[in-house]
């Protein structure tokens, strides 16, 4: 089978919730057949094509994508990801895509912000819509500095943008049952909406040189609280609860930021890392994560990565979206006003903190990227047999 897979960013290397899915679900799929990606990057990096045995990932640089999201995202702090579907109206199809979409069987598309576009040039072919997220609802989030009428406007451009590759998509796939059965009640359509959950690497296993890593950063004796993310409106707000209502009450210990949400920096018992190429030794000299999410969509995969390396998780019932994850069990699911309280209990309760560690690893069995590979490749058969 040969898949093409079409995303407005590039997904190698792999930071974000949105690449990370991209990035590892592709790769798993190539040890089996043949995924071939064209990614519209808004950044400015200098590779042209990532190859990983049957997966290669072609990146497209685009000057006016660039500064335009640049605008949006960095000035305007606003997500840039709606407007591409008009930015895209003026471009065309290179011919080496004209070409990539005669040979393929499946044409995929993340996110719907570039579906119309494709659905111009797919010749036919099957089209796949991944719904990371239910847009409409999740995009909100990060318009609410705009003026109120610029605000409606741009609601009523993304339900038209989602609708259209809603309707149109011969398959799609949601990330939980929850958006699934938010989209099909929203756009009234049933059936072919399919949930592929987000995955990850369960083989992750932690360091047994916690002290040492901690030491090399300066945080020698001192607990570690883990936050994950990427610049995304939710996590912003996260950090926003995480800096005036958990750090306050947890003076003792130090408030990891790891992820491109902030630039790199500290104030008193926060740590903020900026972009990072490896997160690994963040995870390694972590000793509780915490998910104090009050808004998003899909599910949030830096769940499924600290219990992966064995972190007890301290989430909000938001933060824990789409996981049948149970409370005291899996991990701690509270309220903001609590997550100090439960820091420390976590923290002096060993019996506690063995639990929470051995369940979560546990639970994340089966998420791992090749059960996930395997369910999207049988949805995929059955759409080639109709």
């Amino acid at each position: 089978m040969k898949i093409l897979d079409i995303s407005h960013y590039y997904v190698d290397p792999p930071r974000s919730g949105g690449q990370l899915r991209i990035f590892n679900l592709n790769k798993e799929i190539g040890k089996k057949h043949i995924v071939t990606q064209f990614s519209f990057t808004p950044a400015l990096i200098f590779r042209k094509k990532n190859k990983h045995n049957n997966y290669t990932e072609y990146i497209n640089i685009d000057p006016f994508y660039f500064i335009s999201s640049f605008i949006l995202a960095r000035i305007f702090r606003v997500p840039y990801d709606f407007p591409v579907d008009y930015l895209f109206r003026f471009k065309k199809a290179s011919k080496k895509l004209k070409s990539a979409i005669k040979e393929v069987d499946i044409i995929q598309v993340e996110h719907p912000w570039v579906f119309s576009w494709i659905q111009k040039n797919a010749k036919g072919k099957p089209i796949v819509l991944v719904e990371h997220n239910f847009e409409y609802e999740l995009q909100k989030e990060g318009y609410k500095k705009l003026p109120k009428l610029l605000q409606n406007l741009i609601f009523k451009s993304i339900k038209r943008i989602e609708q259209n590759a809603v309707i149109k998509a011969d398959l799609i796939f949601a990330t939980s049952d929850t958006d699934k059965k938010n989209l099909e009640k929203f756009y009234n359509t049933s059936d072919k909406i399919k949930v592929i959950e987000n995955g990850v690497d369960t083989s992750f296993s932690p360091s047994l040189n916690r002290n040492q890593i901690k030491k090399k950063f300066g945080f020698e004796n001192k607990k570690i609280i883990l936050f994950t993310g990427a610049g995304h409106p939710p996590n912003y707000k996260a950090i926003k609860i995480i800096k005036e209502k958990i750090a306050p009450a947890f003076k003792e210990g130090i408030f990891l930021i790891a992820g491109s949400v902030h630039k790199k920096g500290r104030e008193k018992n926060l740590f903020y890392t900026g972009s990072v190429e490896d997160i690994k030794s963040y995870f390694d000299m972590a000793d509780v994560a915490i998910n104090p999410m009050l808004s998003g969509s899909g599910t949030n995969l830096k769940m499924l990565e600290y219990l992966s390396f064995g972190l007890p998780v301290i989430t909000t019932k938001v933060g824990a979206r789409g996981f049948s994850l149970k409370n005291n069990k899996d991990s701690i699911i509270c309220n903001i006003e609590d997550f100090s309280k439960n820091i420390k209990k976590i923290l002096r309760n060993k019996y506690l903190y063995a639990k929470l560690k051995k369940n979560g690893k546990i639970f994340v069995k089966n998420f791992d990227w090749q059960i996930i590979a395997e369910k999207a490749i049988e949805n995929y058969n059955l759409l080639l047999r109709k």
